[in-house]
């Protein structure tokens, strides 16, 4: 909360791929989904392995218990042997 009290809470977290259609337009799929749960100051960690070199996104979707569900999201470049400098 913004007094600084820790909000616990559970949801999802998916880990999707980002790829772009020939008119630009971003296309996301869902690889892989993880349950998660707050602790009790609030902090959420979770451990993944991208597969592949590309474009993610991870989208996080959290439930305090109270009816107030938020949805944050960041999107992040895994590089690898097989991406060009300019990708």
């Amino acid at each position: 909360m913004l007094d600084g009290t820790p909000v616990t809470g559970s949801g999802n977290m998916d880990l999707l791929r980002i790829r772009y259609a020939a008119d630009g337009s971003p296309q996301e799929q869902v690889v892989a989904t993880f349950d998660v749960a707050t602790d009790a100051e609030g902090y959420l960690q979770q451990e993944f392995v991208a597969a592949e070199a590309g474009q993610f996104r991870l989208r996080t979707r959290l439930d305090d218990g109270q009816g107030h569900v938020v949805e944050g999201g960041h999107i992040f470049t895994v590089r690898g042997d097989d991406m060009a400098a300019d990708d």
